[in-house]
Order: structure tokens, then C-alpha cells, then sequence
């Protein structure tokens, strides 16, 4: 699955695999959404299934739903994956509240940039 590179700026540089970028620690985004029942004030969140992810995290739970854009979306078709992680088809636009945020791999040693040609 081909995703879109950014540097530590947020400017895009490219395209790589998936799996490469998990590798070389590459600047990517993905959409994570967290389901809340305020009637009863409870979360719904996931079960990890073991041996499916590249990093190790059997039998954790996660949030509701999380996935990787693929190279050339939008960030409001980050909604695709409450479809196919749910079944639900609701718009960006009827999704509380919205951020950005960043978070390194542990052994990013510095801008996408620098590893992106």
C-alpha cells in the first residue's frame, strides 16, 4: 500500500510503501477515531489481532478504529476506515472533535527529508 511522505514540517515529498515507512521511521499520516457512548460514558475499543501488525501487540486494545491514509487522499477520506472497520458510513463532518498530531518512531534520527530520495 503505497501512503504519502512528509518532512517534520508537514510539506510532502513523495510516496513510499507502508511497511518501508514503518521501517525507516518515515513522516506519515494516518486516522485514529475514538467511539464514545455518552449515555452510558463508555468507549468502544478494539482487540489487536496477534501476528498481524509489524510491531508487537498481541491481545492489546486500541482505539475504535485506526489505519493509514493511502497516497493521495484527503484527510476527510480518513472516514473510509469507520467504514471498513465498522460498517459505518458517516461523514467528516458529523466527527467530533478533530486534531493533528505527531508522534516519532522510536529511532527517527531526524527530517523524512533526510531518507526520502
Amino acid at each position: 500500500m503505497l501512503i504519502d511522505i512528509f518532512t517534520d514540517r508537514y510539506d510532502h515529498i513523495g510516496t513510499d510503501d507502508k511497511k518501508t515507512a514503518h521501517t525507516r521511521g518515515l513522516w506519515h499520516r494516518t486516522f485514529s477515531c475514538l467511539a464514545i457512548n455518552p449515555t452510558t460514558r463508555t468507549v468502544l475499543l478494539q482487540k489487536k489481532t496477534p501476528g498481524r501488525y509489524s510491531f508487537d501487540r498481541p491481545d492489546y486494545a486500541d482505539l475504535t478504529v485506526g489505519g493509514h491514509y493511502h497516497a493521495g487522499e484527503a484527510i476527510e477520506d480518513g472516514v473510509r476506515e469507520l467504514r471498513e472497520e465498522l460498517g459505518l458510513d458517516i461523514p467528516y463532518t458529523h466527527i467530533g472533535i478533530r486534531q493533528a498530531a505527531v508522534t516519532l518512531a522510536p529511532h527517527h534520527r531526524g527530517s523524512a527529508a533526510d531518507v526520502v530520495g
